[in-house]
């Protein structure tokens, strides 16, 4: 790895490290292609980069101390590899790539991403959607489950006796296989329907999104406002499967769902 001040930087400026690239390319007369990379929610590993590429120039480095106090952070860095030129710009969260031509900063960008990059992996926690009216729009607000749900089968015989997780199990294996249906449960109050309903928002936290309408929210929404809801949230969440469950009465509880 080594250190080069060939270039002339302004650190105050915005784009202090691009407008050098760009100056010291349109002069020498060569073209230029600029590659972002598009994910954000992860974590780039720039230490293990500059020690993959020995022969790399670092044209720049700048380090800041992070909100809390406690320690440096690399927040901007400019590479150049060898051979045709090509320049590996890091302003965090973004990274760039520019090359001679665009098939070239692609291909760079990709072998960077597969080796240096890490995405964030997001648990899926259960949560169900509250629908209701946000100034005269339908909208719907993310309501974590906290309490404690079924997860063990002494659970569900403990609740609703032996020979309860054959039902269950058939319910899950429906939901996942049929694109679309509706599923009624039905007991006096008290008697366990809305505890299933957050085992089933636990078990089908991955492939299904749960949904609700209050009563008195329901009364207020037109046919057309909830077409375009469901358009707009089925857009959000292509590969899962929309659940909305209805309370009809004290006794029921309806669960329609469509992918």
């Amino acid at each position: 790895m080594k250190f080069s001040n060939h270039f002339s930087f302004n650190g105050a400026e915005d784009d202090w490290f691009f407008a050098p690239v760009l100056k010291h390319c349109i002069d020498a007369g060569k073209p230029l292609a600029i590659v972002e990379h598009s994910l954000r929610e992860g974590e780039w590993d720039l230490d293990a980069l500059l020690e993959t590429f020995p022969d790399v120039e670092v044209l720049r480095r700048y380090e800041d101390v992070e909100s809390n106090g406690s320690e440096l952070k690399l927040k901007r860095l400019l590479l150049k590899l060898g051979g045709d030129p090509c320049f590996v710009l890091w302003d965090r969260p973004g990274m760039y790539v520019l090359a001679s031509d665009g098939d070239a900063a692609r291909k760079i960008m990709a072998q960077l991403a597969s080796r240096f990059y890490k995405p964030k992996r997001h648990r899926n926690k259960p949560t169900f959607h509250i629908v209701c009216q946000e100034y005269g729009e339908t909208a719907s607000t993310a309501v974590p489950v906290k309490r404690a749900f079924l997860r063990k089968v002494e659970d569900f015989e403990l609740h609703y006796g032996a020979g309860f997780m054959a039902f269950h199990e058939h319910l899950v294996a429906r939901m996942k296989r049929v694109r679309q249906g509706i599923a009624v449960l039905r007991g006096e109050p008290g008697t366990g329907k809305t505890t299933y309903i957050r085992a089933l928002i636990w078990q089908l936290r991955r492939s299904h999104r749960f949904y609700t309408i209050p009563l008195q929210e329901f009364t207020r929404m037109t046919a057309s406002d909830l077409t375009s809801f469901w358009i707009d949230e089925k857009n959000s969440c292509e590969k899962q499967t929309i659940v909305l469950v209805l309370i009809r009465h004290s006794n029921s509880l309806h669960l329609f769902y469509r992918a």
